[in-house]
């Protein structure tokens, strides 16, 4: 009781996360009304994993991928697996869950957009024995971005809804957008969570390097796809709402389909 106390209390909001945990088990409170409330354990997963999927719900996609990008302990791609169950029960979309890690931890830096005053080779390495007998769901592609994204693509996957970017590094955040050129994987818009743009006064992160310079880069070099922030979640104070992106394929053939409310019609109020 101790220990769940003081994780609670370390939460952004801790007030938010105890009344989350207390009422989680009433019917009033269920999955899709505690992930809009951020009650959830990791809330930019499950927010990132359920609009996801309802998403794919409006547009009549029964099958829908979420992927990481960078496994490390394996603690996120677990609490993924759980999103992915819930989002599968709320909406009825089929969640399938991918991660993405060399196993070894993270490789030499290329350049100083890598961050190598941060970041280091080794970092981050997989118990790849121990997590796969915990994992219930997910697949993972063991080896450098470079080429299990092939691999991934090769397997045709259901497309991409949701991302989890924690790579770290810019070279490598850049060679795994590549996967988002190809149309077929990726939803027309789908949900993206930057692990590493924030940051403080060590990292330092700026629009040049690492994470973000990796954004800035492919927002310039296309035109027909980009990433964008979810500005309406900047109001809230919970610190992943400045980490999620949206990303938009302009032309993807199922970009203009109608997914909004169809009576908006404004009426005339009298005086």
């Amino acid at each position: 009781m101790t220990s769940l106390f003081l994780k609670i209390m370390r939460e952004p909001r801790p007030v938010r996360r105890a009344l989350g945990l207390l009422l989680k088990n009433i019917p009033a409170f269920q999955y899709k009304t505690r992930v809009e409330l951020f009650w959830e354990n990791r809330p930019h997963y499950a927010y990132c994993v359920l609009k996801g999927a309802e998403l794919a719900q409006k547009l009549k996609i029964k099958d829908i991928s979420v992927v990481e990008f960078g496994v490390a302990g394996g603690n996120g791609l677990l609490n993924l697996e759980i999103h992915a169950a819930a989002a599968e029960r709320a909406t009825g979309v089929k969640v399938h869950v991918f991660g993405f890690d060399t196993g070894i931890g993270l490789p030499p830096p290329v350049d100083y957009k890598d961050l190598p005053y941060h970041w280091q080779e080794g970092f981050f390495a997989v118990d790849r024995q121990r997590l796969a007998s915990r994992l219930q769901r997910a697949k993972i592609f063991y080896g450098l971005i470079d080429e299990t994204k092939k691999e991934f693509i090769a397997s045709s996957p259901p497309p991409i809804a949701a991302a989890f970017h924690d790579f770290d590094y810019f070279s490598s955040t850049r060679s795994a957008f590549e996967i988002f050129m190809n149309t077929d994987v990726v939803l027309p818009r789908s949900f993206h969570y930057f692990d590493d743009i924030v940051g403080g006064d060590i990292e330092l992160y700026n629009d040049q390097t690492g994470q973000r310079g990796a954004i800035s880069e492919f927002n310039a070099a296309n035109s027909d796809r980009r990433f964008h922030p979810l500005t309406y979640l900047h109001p809230n104070t919970c610190p992943f709402h400045w980490q999620v992106y949206s990303l938009h394929l302009y032309a993807h053939p199922s970009y203009p389909q109608f997914i909004s409310d169809d009576n908006q019609q404004l009426l005339l109020r009298g005086r």
